[in-house]
């Protein structure tokens, strides 16, 4: 959905109606405005924070991922005989 809006003198705006109905947003909803490269979001309070959450996981998840290569890439980095081979060219 698309929807113009303009913004009043004090830098406020309406969100269209057939957008509120679609989002369920009603009187006393908390909304979320993020500014992100020059443009803003507007997102429910609830799914900013579910989303907030599902972050959190997948960066757990990638950490895990990256300690397991690290420490499998430690063998193949550090070993001695590497060590006597590049101290020629050093």
């Amino acid at each position: 959905m698309i929807g113009t809006v303009k913004v009043s003198s004090r830098g406020q705006i309406v969100i269209p109606e057939n957008i509120r109905k679609h989002l369920q947003i009603v009187e006393g909803s908390t909304l979320v405005v993020i500014e992100k490269e020059n443009k803003l979001i507007v997102e429910r309070e609830n799914d900013f924070l579910e989303g907030l959450k599902d972050h959190k996981k997948k960066d757990s998840e990638q950490e895990g991922w990256q300690v397991l290569a690290e420490k499998n890439l430690l063998n193949v980095w550090s070993n001695s005989q590497d060590d006597k081979v590049w101290k020629k060219y050093l």
